[in-house]
């Protein structure tokens, strides 16, 4: 019970002080929505002004009533008409950017309770390779899942009106290349697939990003497990540590391991890792002088 009460008390402690809670409200030509995750349904403050934003919303849909092209009588397609729409167009952006600066960010300050709930979670897998000779040192390349469970709500813009209150996952993929060093026996190549829990503030799966530190703990007899605690840094983000990553891993083609490590991880974007690499590839390609490109080879 005293190992848990530490616990709490540190994710408070490292995710509460500068945490940020937001609603992010976007909108199509029908529709707007509402997204706020899912563990800041708890809180008080955020439910508040998520109503307030709502019925300001509806207020200012109300006094725009009659710039709706699709409310409206028809008119002949005309100069006229397509300025007017253009307006009411504008006028719903300004009434969202409006929303969203004064309702939509809500700077938290001391402990709250959804800090100590998971507002993330993650799924991984890849491949790594350590030597441990007393001495350990290695490295792995893990691509995963994030996994943000957000509350949406649709407005329909003509109506004014909820149109649905659901929960979707919101959704990004991942690639962190690892380095560790620390003591240990055993060690060689192995496959690892895992799952964990994030806590901190993460408004979507792609600000799951930066650098991710911390220590790490394998055993392998025949079939290997591990386990980390990391703290994430986004560098787009205040404060020193924006997340906390608790992860469990089991591992493949080890016949005997013990160690530990510390690790260091730079988690990007999967897109961003794979464009990088080919970036990477085609100018040593290009530096090389080779052909690769079918269209161009010759045949004798």
């Amino acid at each position: 019970m005293k190992t848990y009460r530490s616990f709490v008390f540190l994710v408070l402690a490292l995710t509460a002080s500068t945490s940020m809670a937001t609603s992010i409200y976007t909108r199509d030509h029908k529709y707007i929505y509402i997204k706020t995750p899912v563990v800041l349904t708890l809180d008080q403050q955020q439910q508040e002004a998520i109503k307030k934003a709502t019925a300001r919303i509806v207020a200012q849909l109300d006094s725009l009533d009659a710039q709706n092209p699709r409310l409206t009588p028809v008119q002949k397609m005309d100069d006229k008409l397509i300025k007017n729409a253009d307006a009411f167009e504008k006028s719903i952006d300004q009434v969202l950017a409006f929303t969203q600066k004064y309702y939509g960010n809500q700077v938290q300050y001391g402990f709250h309770f959804y800090n100590v709930l998971p507002s993330a979670f993650i799924a991984f897998g890849g491949v790594e390779v350590t030597a441990n000779l007393g001495i350990s040192a290695g490295g792995a390349v893990m691509m995963g899942f994030i996994f943000v469970p957000q509350r949406v709500q649709v407005m329909e813009i003509d109506t004014h009106k909820i149109v649905s209150d659901s929960i979707s996952m919101d959704t990004a993929l991942v690639v962190f290349p690892t380095a560790n060093a620390g003591v240990g026996v055993g060690g060689g190549a192995n496959g690892r697939i895992g799952a964990g829990i994030i806590f901190g503030e993460l408004n979507s799966a792609s600000e799951f990003k930066g650098l991710l530190t911390g220590a790490s703990a394998s055993f392998a007899l025949g079939v290997g497990n591990n386990f980390k605690v990391q703290t994430l840094k986004n560098w787009g983000k205040s404060g020193a540590i924006n997340n906390i990553v608790i992860t469990a891993a089991w591992e493949n083609g080890l016949t005997a391991k013990l160690d530990a490590h510390a690790t260091v991880s730079y988690v990007v974007d999967a897109q961003s890792f794979f464009n990088s690499i080919g970036g990477i590839t085609s100018g040593l390609v290009e530096k090389l002088g080779l052909n690769i490109d079918p269209s161009t080879s010759t045949t004798e």
